[in-house]
């Protein structure tokens, strides 16, 4: 089963444990139907290396782990927004202001992920876990010329700049 690898900032990835950010922003939203799982990979940032555990009111322990994925939530509602609107939820919901949505969208169309059933790993996971999904046709694991450099069995070796498909852990 398809899922998505989500890049995000370890700022957000607290607010999220903490159970303040509620949903995702993103320019872009995926071409499979709600819902469906997102792993989060917490961005490297030297700020946050070696950040003390967060316990939040939940009893959710959280501890930064920069370069790991470190959660993983399920998207059950997909908002479509355009900036000419007016907010489809409380931006406190988003913990963005206006100014920050405007600079980042650019008056685009934007894409507001609902985050559900937030499960924070107990250890963190490597990138090399998580293969990236195939979009090759009659794909056996993978049919592709061997002229091509990637495997699409192949964990991943660099997070994407914003999300990707991918097919979950590999046993």
């Amino acid at each position: 089963m398809k899922s998505i690898l989500q890049s995000m900032k370890p700022q957000y990835c607290e607010l999220i444990a903490r159970g303040i950010k509620e949903y995702e922003l993103r320019k872009t939203k995926p071409n499979i139907p709600t819902p469906f799982k997102v792993h989060i990979y917490e961005t490297k940032d030297k700020k946050f290396i070696n950040m003390a555990v967060y316990e939040p009111n939940n009893n959710i322990k959280f501890e930064h782990a920069p370069g790991k994925v470190i959660a993983e939530y399920i998207c059950d509602e997909m908002i479509e927004w355009t900036e000419d609107m007016r907010p489809p939820v409380p931006l406190s919901k988003i913990c963005l202001s206006y100014s920050q949505i405007r600079k980042y969208g650019g008056n685009k169309t934007l894409y507001l992920w609902h985050i559900s059933d937030l499960k924070i790993h107990d250890k963190s996971k490597e990138l090399s876990e998580f293969q990236r999904a195939c979009n090759h046709e009659n794909c056996g694991k993978c049919k592709r010329p061997i002229i091509e450099k990637l495997s699409c069995t192949a964990g991943l070796n660099r997070p994407p700049q914003s999300w990707c498909y991918v097919e979950g852990l590999q046993e």
